[in-house]
């Protein structure tokens, strides 16, 4: 019996190879250390003002407390970092830590003026907040960037089903 592949499916499946060879480069990348610390936003994970990022950080703060890891300090300008990527990659439809002018996560960070001891982005192309969190950490390089216990700050940002984390060590 010969079995035909919706081409949404084929494009799925493609988009998930692209999200693991991204992930397999980019894994345990670190950023050289930057010479002072940007000064982070005060704020508290659960609030946010979109329900699924919230949801989120709600599940994500248990997950690494389970993991024996102190709570990440909400950093309102990495998030909004993350949120500006989510959405290039939704306005441009490309998926990828890179994007087409060839900035990097890190790149973006120092754009913005922030200065980090070392950083890491988990990047997906997903819907809800359960869903991303759980594919994720099913990934062994975003769990690793998620449960590293040396990240001290984080912001999250999406744009519909385009999801960005960053992770920040002061």
């Amino acid at each position: 019996m010969r079995h035909r592949l919706s081409v949404r499916a084929v494009r799925y499946a493609l988009a998930w190879v692209s999200a693991a060879v991204v992930l397999a480069a980019c894994a345990g990348q670190r950023a050289a250390p930057d010479a002072k610390p940007s000064t982070p936003a005060p704020g508290v994970m659960e609030q946010h003002d979109d329900p699924e990022i919230a949801e989120f950080l709600q599940i994500y703060a248990a997950a690494r407390g389970e993991a024996g890891c102190a709570p990440l300090l909400w950093d309102a300008q990495a998030a909004t970092v993350a949120t500006a990527h989510s959405a290039d990659m939704a306005r441009r439809a490309y998926f990828s830590h890179t994007n087409p002018e060839g900035a990097s996560p890190f790149d973006r960070l120092r754009a913005a003026g922030m200065a980090f001891r070392s950083a890491a982005e988990n990047i997906a192309k997903s819907v809800g907040a359960r869903y991303t969190h759980n594919r994720w950490l099913t990934s062994e390089g975003h769990r690793r960037n998620m449960l590293d216990c040396s990240f001290t700050h984080h912001g999250l940002g999406r744009s519909g089903e385009y999801w960005t984390h960053v992770f920040l060590q002061r």
